[in-house]
């Protein structure tokens, strides 16, 4: 939370394990879910292109037009966490842009398309 204010440049980047984390006041609930008021403070860190990653193991319905209110572009994914015992787990991740990507990198002296 702190990172985002100090950064002056902005990040390319902010990847969120809700899972791995306890809450954090003004971060996210007891539930882990990122509040509102971060997911519009991490658009407003991100460079024009960043992107933000969110991982949660359980599916919430919601979440996904909550980042979008935020300023996002944002795709949902389900991918398997584990492959063991008789039921599968899986994790929802969720992939949010910030606006158009800007290609940076050069190659030789020539933007790369």
């Amino acid at each position: 939370n702190d990172a985002l204010r100090k950064n002056k440049e902005g990040w390319q980047a902010l990847v969120i394990d809700a899972d791995g984390t306890l809450p954090q006041p003004g971060v996210t609930d007891r539930g882990g879910i990122p509040h509102s008021s971060f997911l519009h403070r991490a658009h407003s860190s991100l460079k024009e292109g960043g992107l933000l990653a969110i991982s949660f193991s359980a599916e919430h319905r919601t979440f996904e037009r909550k980042v979008q209110r935020a300023g996002f572009d944002v795709v949902r994914e389900v991918v398997p966490t584990s492959h063991k015992g008789k039921q599968k787990q899986r994790s929802t991740i969720w992939l949010a842009r910030k606006g158009a990507y800007e290609q940076t990198r050069t190659h030789r002296g020539f933007p790369h398309k």
